[in-house]
């Protein structure tokens, strides 16, 4: 049994800060076959307070992962400056999103923000224009392409773009 004065030795943390998302992706457990919402999963954000809390609570933390397992993190209005907290520690940052939720000024201070050679945004793209909304249900591909361009506009030391049907590649700034 672990003490409450012994700190807990956690270094990485995945957290689902919503359980929104604008799509409905035929293969996501949070919807019934791109359908209706699973009644199992509660549709709330992560607060700001909660989660500053549970910072506070890691202090050998080195990673965190914005998850988008049941919702995309993006949908979460605090989450620019859930990674501005992040980064105020110097942790490393990762981000799940399907792209297409956001204004260009959140992707802006995100590119601005995910700037260490260890950060990443994972833009989950599933095809082409043509083919990405068989996949991604909801998600707009104009929308996505200006978050993705925003995105790595800034002066970015490294950026990964993934699709589901390529390799992650690595494109230098």
């Amino acid at each position: 049994c672990m003490s409450m004065q012994t700190p807990y030795q956690v270094k990485l943390l995945h957290v689902e800060t919503s359980t929104y998302c604008n799509a409905s992706c035929p293969q996501c457990e949070r919807n019934i076959n791109g359908g209706e919402l699973n009644p199992l999963v509660p549709l709330k954000h992560l607060d700001l307070e909660e989660f500053k809390e549970r910072l506070a609570e890691l202090p050998n933390l080195e990673k965190v992962l914005f998850c988008g397992n049941r919702g995309d993190p993006m949908m979460n209005p605090h989450i620019v400056e859930m990674v501005k907290l992040c980064k105020e520690r110097n942790l490393t940052v990762g981000m799940n999103t399907n792209g297409s939720i956001g204004t260009v000024e959140q992707w802006r201070n995100l590119g601005q923000l995910l700037n260490d050679i260890k950060d990443y945004c994972v833009f989950s793209i599933d095809g082409t224009e043509k083919t990405n909304h068989i996949y991604r249900r909801g998600v707009s591909w104009t929308n996505l392409m200006r978050n993705v361009k925003e995105f790595i506009s800034e002066d970015r030391k490294s950026t990964r773009l993934n699709s589901s049907h390529s390799q992650q590649s690595r494109m230098p700034s």
